[in-house]
């Protein structure tokens, strides 16, 4: 695994881990050796550790008890129960989705083994705390758009091609109506919000542009619909390298 990706996904297997000491638990605080004893596995990571109780304090669902003297405490906030079971948290961090797919008596096994391999990945990259303090982008942050920029003009040009091609396509149609369906909509969504609005986020363009576009990329490959979809979507990432660095650093190294 590459350092920038696993900068990016390993802090939600802590997050994971920590929610599943604290959960059931609303009451009272443990420490930090109290997390390791009820998650089974060490969280010993001290980079990881930290980056995933930032995380958890930013989200508002633990609190941090310090001390002078006496051990850090962690506890679960009033919001924490909700927002463990809540979609939001499974979609920032699917690693907590997948533990609660499983069936109870399985969760233990599961979390340990994935902190495990966490860890072991941990010890050959050497992470340092520097590398998790710029963080991800904020996928809601708005990205000014420049309709004159000739690469904002590229990507408009694919979109509307690969649409076209996807919108035109009767064997797409009849083999797969739905998912055609769909990714119609998403890339019609996308194409009007481009023609239309001074500034666009970073959430939007994924949900209704770079996903949908993997569709037909993956189920054609190299007929006409897969190479307009891949086109599509190198033109999306071409402008968001001019304008939206840190979004190709985190989500396409």
């Amino acid at each position: 695994m590459e350092k920038a990706e696993f900068i990016r996904k390993a802090p939600g297997y802590y997050v994971a881990g920590i929610g599943y000491a604290l959960e059931g638990i609303l009451s009272y605080p443990l420490t930090r050796e109290k997390l390791n004893e009820r998650v089974g596995v060490t969280l010993g990571n001290d980079v990881l550790f930290d980056a995933a109780i930032r995380t958890l304090s930013r989200l508002g669902v633990i609190e941090v008890l310090t001390d002078t003297f006496a051990p850090t405490l962690y506890k679960a906030s009033e919001k924490f129960d909700n927002w463990w079971s809540s979609d939001e948290a499974t979609e920032q961090f699917p690693l907590i989705g997948r533990l609660h797919s499983l069936f109870p008596d399985d969760r233990e096994g599961f979390i340990r083994a994935a902190l495990s391999s966490v860890n072991s990945a941990a010890w050959q990259l050497s992470p340092k705390l520097e590398d998790f303090e710029t963080g991800p982008p904020d996928e809601w942050e708005p990205i000014p758009i420049d309709r004159h920029d000739p690469a904002f003009q590229e990507m408009e040009r694919t979109l509307e091609v690969a649409l076209d091609e996807i919108a035109g396509s009767n064997g797409y149609a009849s083999s797969a109506p739905e998912e055609r369906n769909y990714v119609v909509a998403q890339l019609t969504r996308l194409r009007d919000a481009l023609k239309t609005e001074a500034h666009i986020q970073w959430m939007m363009i994924k949900t209704f542009g770079i996903e949908p576009l993997a569709i037909p990329a993956k189920r054609y490959g190299k007929g006409a619909i897969g190479i307009a979809a891949k086109a599509a979507s190198q033109a999306i990432q071409e402008w968001l390298k001019k304008v939206a660095t840190k979004v190709i650093e985190w989500f396409f190294s």
